[in-house]
């Protein structure tokens, strides 16, 4: 596939930066002593959107700031890469909720959100736009008790009560039983194959695994979110894709104070209480940062190799998080695959792919034809071809020729060109044993390291990450400042900051 022959196909490759952390933590490669020393008020480690959200909201307090971050480039999950005059939005790809800390972040940035469009369901060689619609499931080629399923699923999912998130510790007896239910219990309990098809593709598409490895608590939160604007449910993302918050972020943090390529590999305690941390550059030299403080904004199952000071149990509980293997595979061409004013077209008969995302209309600038963005989660026994080239390289050819196939087959010929992200361990997987207590377990601050991330409550959204930074931009605060009550983010009585400081959910309280 290198392009020397036109019955190939040409594919771009781009990859998270897996090999210093492979040699460092799994193969135990030794580091230099650090060769220097910087001193700060406050450590982040990790650039995505929740280290990225933290780092801001101290910097505004006033504290000094550093970020750490293994990539070469900011945005966790939410990243963008550069394709053939293209900006492709490699993971995530919206939001659905304008917290006050987002709003807070917006304002000071001057990002202005895009609304994007409603989905579309493709059965049977044809699309069906805004198909949780009363009038389009009507018309949906499904015998009439699924029709019936599809509205009684839609009704009931509006009425239920959202589950709270960050997740409670523990849970009320009442949430623990559906968080222990694994979704595809509550699904089939429809009884419509198409449905169960349907959601089975969100799942793995938005949560990386399957209905029958994902809490219902998890489907039920995010899916109640999903039916379109016409219910209620809009969504936004921006121009260049999420990664442009993130961007917009890091330049009024300070392109100086975010180490790039750079890469923690042992963060403790020293005896004045400050925290001393060990961080590996890519030119192979090694460099320590004292902090008052430590913000790990990082995947746990890369956190519980460079912390050696968590306990046992909570060692264990980051060992029961899980997280997917994935692919996103772009193609740019000059006809549609995704229907028009359509956002994410979902194929449940598609074997190796979930969903197909038109992310034309949030091009900065205008370009030739139309961006897709395929969406591929791979199963947990196939992270292994993540490492293999010629493996992954078939993979991608197979999920390209399923798509064109399936949507486009009198065209797939002439598509000789495509990218793909190759993603390691970005999406973690909110399976009902993390959602019963390991997320919650493996979340705990140790000392003043305190964790901001997505699997602190095993729920994979820009919401959540941003939600877990302001929380652990507060804790950092009250550690370092208790005498100030001095709120993180401006509005004072926001539903996210209750009057103890801790922070909250803005849901109905639950029994």
């Amino acid at each position: 596939m290198d392009g020397d022959d036109d019955n190939l196909l040409r594919l771009q490759l781009w990859y998270q930066r897996w090999q210093p952390a492979h040699q460092l933590f799994w193969r135990n490669q030794s580091v230099a002593a650090p060769s220097r020393t910087h001193r700060c008020d406050v450590l982040v480690i990790g650039a995505g959107p929740a280290g990225l959200t933290a780092a801001w909201l101290l910097q505004r307090l006033g504290y000094d700031v550093r970020v750490v971050e293994h990539e070469p480039t900011v945005g966790g999950a939410a990243r963008t890469e550069a394709w053939k005059d293209a900006l492709i939005p490699c993971g995530a790809l919206y939001f659905a909720e304008l917290s006050p800390v987002l709003r807070e972040v917006l304002q000071a940035t001057g990002l202005q959100p895009v609304p994007i469009a409603d989905d579309a369901l493709w059965l049977k060689g044809k699309a069906y736009r805004t198909f949780w619609r009363d009038d389009v499931l009507s018309e949906l080629p499904i015998p009439q008790t699924e029709r019936h399923a599809f509205r009684r699923f839609r009704t009931q999912l509006q009425e239920l009560p959202i589950p709270p998130y960050p997740l409670p510790n523990p849970l009320p007896p009442r949430w623990q039983a559906i968080a222990a239910q694994p979704a595809e219990q509550f699904v089939s309990a429809y009884g419509s194959s198409t449905l169960t098809k349907l959601l089975n593709a969100y799942a793995r598409s938005a949560m990386g695994a399957s209905l029958a490895e994902v809490s219902t608590y998890c489907l039920w939160d995010f899916y109640s979110g999903e039916f379109g604007r016409e219910f209620g449910c809009p969504r936004y993302s921006f121009l260049g894709g999420l990664a442009a918050l993130c961007q917009r972020m890091a330049r009024q943090i300070g392109a100086e104070r975010i180490w790039r390529q750079c890469t923690a590999v042992h963060c403790e305690h020293l005896s004045s209480g400050r925290v001393r941390t060990l961080c590996a550059a890519e030119d192979g030299s090694t460099f320590a940062v004292e902090a008052a403080a430590v913000v790990a904004a990082t995947p746990k199952f890369v956190a519980k190799h460079y912390l050696p000071e968590l306990p046992p149990a909570q060692q264990q509980a980051m060992l029961r998080l899980r997280y997917a293997p994935y692919l996103t595979v772009h193609l740019q061409t000059p006809f549609r695959l995704v229907p028009e004013q359509t956002f994410s077209l979902w194929v449940p008969e598609a074997r190796y792919f979930t969903d197909i995302v038109d992310v034309t209309p949030l091009q900065p600038q205008p370009v030739e034809g139309f961006i897709s963005c395929i969406y591929a989660p791979l199963p947990m026994g196939q992270r292994s071809a993540l490492l293999d080239e010629q493996q992954l390289r078939q993979t991608v050819e197979g999920i390209v020729q399923e798509a064109l196939q399936l949507l486009a087959p009198e065209r797939a010929s002439a598509v000789r060109e495509a990218a793909c992200f190759v993603w390691g361990h970005a999406l973690v997987v909110p399976t009902p044993l993390s959602l019963l207590g390991a997320a919650q377990q493996a979340s705990q601050s140790v000392g003043r390291i305190v964790f901001a991330n997505t699997d602190n409550d095993a729920s994979p959204a820009l919401e959540n990450a941003m939600e877990h930074a302001l929380y652990a931009a507060e804790t950092v605060h009250r550690l370092l400042r208790p005498h100030l009550s001095r709120s993180v983010i401006r509005q004072p009585n926001a539903s996210y900051l209750c009057t103890n400081g801790h922070h909250a959910h803005p849901v109905q309280p639950v029994d």
